[in-house]
This record gives C-alpha cells, structure tokens and sequence, in this order.
C-alpha cells in the first residue's frame, strides 16, 4: 500500500467513525424524547418494545464503534510499520486514542441513563 492509500483508508474511517457517532446520537435523543413526551400514553407492552429496541440497537451501535476503533489502531500500526510518516491531521496518537475510548465510554453510560430514565418514567407512570 502508499501512503496515499493509509490516508484515504484512514480519511475513510474517520467519516465512518463520524456517522456512527451521529445516527447513535440522533436514535438516543429521539428515545429520550420519545420517552417523555409520550410515556403516558404508550400502552406497557410498546413501551417495553420502544426500550428493547433501543437497547439492542445502541449496543450494536457501541459494538459496532468499538469495532472501528480496533480497525483504526490497526491500520495507524500498519501505517507507521509501512515506514510512512502520519500525515499532519493526524493529532498526537494518545490523543486520539483517548478521544475515541472516551467517545465510546459515552455512549455507553449515554444508552445506560437512558434505559434507567426509561424505566424511572415508566414505574412513575404505572404507579409502583
């Protein structure tokens, strides 16, 4: 592989890392919403349906962001064992590594809060 070649790969990650990050974000903002506007008026059974969706979903998002995490510090190894310097928009390696730990760290406790804010608004709701 060239140099050009890691930069596109990586330059690929990165925009997958990104719409990741934003369909995550945007389903867990529609859950939170959803959830309190609507909590009273959701019969138990989609209630529950709406919560296990979402869980199932935002895990396989987190999953999947993990996954892309592994491919990135793999190809960033390859990259520097190729010989190549890293290109300039690449910021200081531990610095970015802990920006994407810390990016998924927050979508896990993210799902969490909002599973747990889910079940606080449904035991409100059903009075127990």
């Amino acid at each position: 592989m060239t140099a050009i070649d890691y930069y596109e790969l990586h330059i690929s990650l990165i925009e997958i890392y990104n719409s990741v990050f934003e369909f995550w974000l945007s389903i867990t903002f529609a859950f939170i919403l959803t959830i309190h506007f609507s909590s009273d008026k959701l019969e138990k059974n989609i209630y529950y349906l709406l919560i296990a969706i979402y869980a199932i979903a935002s895990t396989l998002f987190v999953l999947r962001y993990a996954n892309l995490l592994a491919s990135a510090l793999f190809l960033l190894r390859n990259t520097v064992e190729a010989g190549f310097e890293l290109a300039p928009y690449v910021v200081d390696n531990n610095y970015g590594i802990f920006l994407a730990y810390a990016t998924a760290g927050l979508m896990v406790v993210a799902t969490i809060l909002a599973l747990i804010f889910a079940l606080i608004k449904l035991k409100r709701h059903s009075g127990t």
